[in-house]
């Protein structure tokens, strides 16, 4: 029994590797990549291989030294929960054309200083950029279809954000404790219908563009 289980873990181990210390996990027998685990990353300045699908969940988790994260060349399409929880010094990420998925409170007590976000993105689920201090515009694009809960909850900074009509649900306290925010941007004629999806106070920000 042992022996058997000692030939499981080494087959594990054999499907791991890593690049400036951050791990991977190859998926069989695609071949595909998975980043699992990016805390002991040791440059500033990230680049996520090509064939990752994935990042998993705590992967970068406060991770302090990392700077900047180009995802942009990989096929990653989901984000887990908290992948770059409280990376306090993460300024930029550069994210990927397939991506589908921000997982919960995947960036949040991040400083990005901005955010673009791709057009194949369709969930961006609770608390996934909340405390962002630094964040001052958000554009959702077209073809997200659900919001969560506290997505950007605490961004001090937040001025404006615009929001397209494919949304079709908008979570509680979206933009609770954004004091700087000054406008929602929706298009013609879609106002009511973000504003039922708002809370009172923030339904007075709602203007047509």
């Amino acid at each position: 029994m042992k022996r058997k289980m000692k030939k499981t873990l080494e087959q594990e181990m054999e499907k791991l590797l890593s690049l400036y210390g951050v791990v991977y996990f190859v998926i069989e027998p695609t071949g595909e990549l998975g980043l699992i685990d990016g805390t002991g990353c040791t440059v500033s300045d990230y680049e996520v291989i090509p064939e990752t699908v994935y990042i998993g969940m705590d992967a970068f988790s406060k991770c302090t030294g990392i700077r900047s994260v180009d995802m942009s060349g990989s096929r990653v399409k989901w984000i887990h929960t908290c992948a770059f929880f409280g990376c306090e010094n993460l300024e930029s990420v550069y994210f990927p054309e397939c991506l589908v998925k921000v997982g919960c409170s995947a960036f949040e007590g991040c400083p990005l200083k901005e955010l673009k976000l791709p057009g194949s993105l369709d969930m961006i689920e609770p608390g996934a950029f909340s405390f962002n201090n630094e964040l001052e515009e958000i554009t959702i694009p077209q073809g997200v279809t659900m919001i969560g809960d506290m997505a950007f909850e605490g961004c001090p900074k937040l001025s404006h954000a615009y929001l397209l009509p494919s949304i079709d649900h908008i979570g509680s306290n979206v933009f609770d404790r954004c004091g700087a925010l000054k406008a929602i941007f929706v298009e013609q004629g879609e106002e009511e219908k973000i504003k039922r999806e708002l809370s009172p106070g923030m339904q007075g920000k709602v203007m047509a563009v």
